[in-house]
């Protein structure tokens, strides 16, 4: 009985706590009517701004991920220049996402099937320079930055570009970059370098493109070695 008297009183003791805050309050907002709406309607205004902003961003980037799929879709069908267009839109309509970033890649892309190659070279280096970000497209880009070089005779970039993107990937395509680098860097004249990856391919145990790393080499060895 004792313990139900006490809580009772804790329980008049807090409501009349509680209606003694309410009763100051509402003191204060008589006494202070445009002070207290402007507090009030500041952070309501606040509020909604929270959420409206929440909203929006996360609308944004349904939207852009919705967008990329089709780019991604486009791409997938060799469609290039519709796939370049939406992806150029996405860059600008969402700059600094992830969609943004990584429909750079797939612009460059399709620029260099198209055979725009300067355009594909800033393409892609502006993705490789930020795929920290969204780091899914990192080794193909590189190995898609390294053909547009080439093709544009910029041989001792491309072959290190090669080189790189052919570390830390599945065979054959480990295999593929090194024959790739090997290629950009003969034809810019540093055969000795060629010949080491062509080697390291060829000697490979169970290689898959050992066969071809080997004629390759053949070949290469037929030719004399750049003067030094």
């Amino acid at each position: 009985m004792s313990r139900t008297l006490e809580r009772v009183d804790r329980k008049t003791l807090k409501e009349d706590e509680l209606l003694n805050l309410v009763t100051r309050v509402t003191a204060w907002v008589q006494a202070n009517t445009t002070r207290a709406l402007a507090i009030g309607g500041g952070a309501i205004l606040l509020v909604v701004v929270l959420v409206l902003w929440s909203r929006s961003n996360a609308r944004q980037a349904t939207e852009a991920d919705t967008s990329l799929a089709q780019v991604v879709a486009a791409v997938a069908g060799q469609q290039w220049a519709p796939a370049l267009e939406l992806a150029t839109s996405i860059q600008g309509r969402y700059p600094g996402s992830s969609a943004a970033i990584l429909s750079t890649y797939l612009a460059g892309m399709c620029q260099l099937r198209l055979g725009r190659l300067s355009e594909a070279e800033t393409s892609l280096r502006s993705y490789v320079e930020s795929s920290g970000k969204a780091p899914f497209y990192s080794n193909a880009a590189r190995s898609a930055l390294a053909a547009a070089l080439e093709g544009q005779g910029k041989f001792p970039e491309a072959g290190k570009l090669y080189e790189e993107a052919s570390t830390g990937i599945e065979e054959p395509l480990g295999s593929r970059m090194k024959l790739d680098a090997a290629r950009a860097y003969a034809a810019g004249g540093a055969n000795d370098r060629a010949r080491e990856l062509l080697k390291s391919v060829a000697d490979a145990p169970n290689a898959p493109l050992a066969r071809q790393a080997k004629t390759e080499l053949a070949v290469l060895d037929a030719m004399p070695s750049a003067p030094r």
